[in-house]
């Protein structure tokens, strides 16, 4: 690694706060597994991680900013803690308490545009008059050009007034 990259790798570790803290079901009852989410308020940038055994948990390397940390786990009450402010190299400590709840179940359906068109079995080609100027067609005219477009059919004019007469 060069220096210059070096000494910004090593400012910018250096500059960072942590969160820590424990997760516990009620006092010296820790929570193993609880899913805690750190979300910067300003960027949106999200940091993730779990509670070990003994229900504690850090999140480390996060710039400083205005931050929402939310404790999940099937089976409680999601935890959040709003507007935590981290300075530069601050070790905040939070430590989350969390209450039994339901396991809720939702279901959505959202309806929209359908992905495939079912009311018409139509083909269109835009073609622009400048495109078609500068197309070498090499001595092909426009109507051997529009037979190439996908679904053309072309009918003569003398056919389609002989089919029009005799209907």
């Amino acid at each position: 690694m060069k220096p210059a990259l070096l000494l910004l790798a090593s400012a910018a570790v250096a500059l960072a706060a942590q969160i820590s803290g424990r997760v516990e079901y009620s006092p010296d009852q820790p929570l193993s597994g609880a899913s805690i989410t750190a979300t910067n308020e300003e960027t949106g940038i999200r940091r993730i991680t779990w509670s070990n055994a003994e229900g504690y948990y850090a999140i480390s390397g996060m710039q400083p900013g205005t931050y929402k940390l939310l404790a999940r786990m099937d089976g409680f009450q999601t935890v959040a803690r709003l507007g935590i402010r981290l300075e530069v190299e601050e070790l905040a400590r939070i430590d989350v308490t969390m209450q039994l709840g339901r396991i809720e179940q939702s279901v959505v359906v959202e309806s929209g545009t359908p992905f495939l068109e079912t009311e018409d079995a139509g083909v269109g080609t835009v073609l622009q008059r400048d495109w078609l100027d500068n197309l070498p067609l090499n001595g092909r005219g426009l109507v051997m050009l529009l037979e190439a477009a996908p679904g053309v059919v072309i009918t003569p004019a003398s056919m389609a007034t002989d089919l029009a007469n005799s209907a």
